[in-house]
């Protein structure tokens, strides 16, 4: 990484000494990932709300949605004309919650279950624009941080006689884990005026980050002894603003 962002400088100092242009850049994604050990963990948690939601009165507590898709934000400094390096961070959420309360007897059970997962990623990236001003296609690698905030409120106090099929864990934690990440992308921009451009741009990001640990606790939702790896690979979609600077 030491290397990749050394090469970077380098070219910026030339670029600057050769009077290239600087283009600053931010996009706002939807980003579609593929995570099926959590989506396990919230499979395993609606099979028990539906199960308890058919023996109690009053209202249902809402199932949690599945992880599919979220929202990112990619930013990116770069420097040429034809070719173009720069620096990027990309940022990714995804996220699933639910919260109820189950009746029976009178007394009341509250449920309050949520899950979080987050991308912040640096990388160094090569673009080839095919078309001045207009389309161009892209690169990058680098290291990415990813988080997951787990906060989960089940009721001890229901019949043991039900034999709940599966039960959430009890607890407020935060698992975070490293690793590295690439993208690959297209972007179609139009100008408006000098220097700047609104586009669009599809892309794919491989990011398959490992299993997140808090401490020695190793993430588990869905408590198969393997732990749960977080992947943020999946496609993105994103509208983009783009300013250019000549130096």
């Amino acid at each position: 990484m030491r290397m990749i962002m050394a090469g970077v400088a380098v070219f910026v100092a030339g670029s600057l000494g050769s009077g290239a242009s600087l283009s600053v850049g931010s996009a706002a994604q939807w980003y579609l990932v593929a995570m099926p050990n959590l989506n396990t963990f919230v499979s395993l948690t609606n099979q028990t709300i539906r199960f308890v939601n058919e023996r109690v009165e009053g209202e249902d507590v809402p199932l949690l949605p599945e992880l599919r898709h979220g929202i990112g934000l990619r930013f990116t400094e770069a420097w040429g004309e034809t070719w173009q390096v720069g620096i990027e961070m990309a940022l990714a959420s995804v996220g699933t919650a639910t919260r109820g309360l189950w009746t029976r007897d009178e007394d009341t059970h509250p449920v309050d279950i949520s899950l979080e997962a987050g991308l912040v990623a640096f990388a160094t990236e090569v673009a080839l624009v095919l078309v001045p001003d207009v389309f161009a296609i892209g690169l990058s690698a680098g290291w990415a941080t990813a988080r997951v905030v787990y906060r989960g409120a089940f009721p001890n106090t229901l019949p043991t006689e039900w034999s709940l099929p599966f039960l959430p864990r009890v607890e407020t934690k935060i698992y975070t884990t490293h690793g590295p990440v690439g993208a690959a992308y297209a972007r179609v921009s139009l100008p408006f005026g000098p220097g700047m451009a609104v586009g669009f741009e599809a892309g794919f990001r491989l990011a398959p980050l490992g299993v997140p640990q808090a401490g020695t606790s190793v993430l588990d939702l869905n408590a198969d002894g393997l732990g749960d790896p977080v992947n943020f690979s999946g496609l993105w979609l994103g509208l983009t603003v783009r300013i250019a600077f000549n130096l």
